[in-house]
């Protein structure tokens, strides 16, 4: 099991947006962001098997409101685990290596 942690950050008006975290292409939640954006951000625990390799965890915007993103991701207590490939200007998948 490999474990891991990315935080989802949103900046929204009007209605509170909701989003979904994948890995790869498993769901893994689905919230909705009901907290102010410029102040809080939510830190998404994760508990996966997966086997070495390339993967990517991404945000999905399940709503029309709100902009979401993913930063800081930690894999197996390692902070900067991103494959130094990973392009992804929108912050809204990050691409990862597991040994």
């Amino acid at each position: 099991m490999i474990h891991m942690s990315a935080d989802v950050h949103c900046h929204w008006s009007e209605a509170p947006p909701s989003y979904r975290i994948y890995v790869d292409n498993d769901l893994l939640t689905e919230r909705t962001f009901s907290w102010a954006g410029y102040q809080i951000y939510i830190r998404e625990h994760m508990v996966c098997n997966l086997d070495p390799g390339i993967h990517t965890v991404r945000v999905e915007n399940c709503s029309c409101h709100g902009d979401f993103k993913l930063e800081n991701l930690v894999v197996e207590g390692n902070p900067g685990a991103l494959h130094p490939n990973h392009i992804d200007p929108g912050s809204k998948q990050l691409t990862f290596v597991v040994s």
